[in-house]
């Protein structure tokens, strides 16, 4: 699951070598793919399970997971746009990020957490 952070380390590493400085903004995609992509493996992962399984928590994280992968393809679209030098800022890039960044969490956290949750229940 935590493979979407491949991209985020590649291009911190290749930013370092070259000595270009790292501004947070740079990472905004790299981010919001991490989210898209943990946030549809949990997905997959609940689809796959024998429907016996299936249970209120399990709906309510197919919600949750369903509006993250939304929201995070929704503002990466907003960024892409704005990278077109639309008159974007400095503060929307940093909210960008923070919020990228907070969508990664909730959705690495919630990922860990179903995946766990998955594994006790196929015993």
């Amino acid at each position: 699951m935590f493979f979407g952070l491949i991209p985020t380390f590649m291009s911190l590493l290749l930013k370092y070598l070259s000595n270009v400085q790292i501004e947070p903004s740079d990472f905004i995609g790299e981010i919001l793919f991490f989210t898209i992509m943990t946030s549809s493996v949990s997905l997959s992962d609940m689809v796959g399970i024998n429907k016996t399984v299936r249970d209120f928590l399990l709906t309510i994280f197919n919600g949750v997971f369903i509006l993250l992968v939304i929201t995070a393809s929704t503002l990466y679209g907003v960024f892409a746009f704005g990278q077109l030098n639309y008159g974007i800022t400095e503060i929307f890039n940093l909210r960008a990020f923070n919020l990228s960044l907070t969508f990664a969490i909730i959705s690495g956290t919630l990922g860990t957490i179903i995946q766990i949750y998955l594994s006790k229940a196929k015993e």
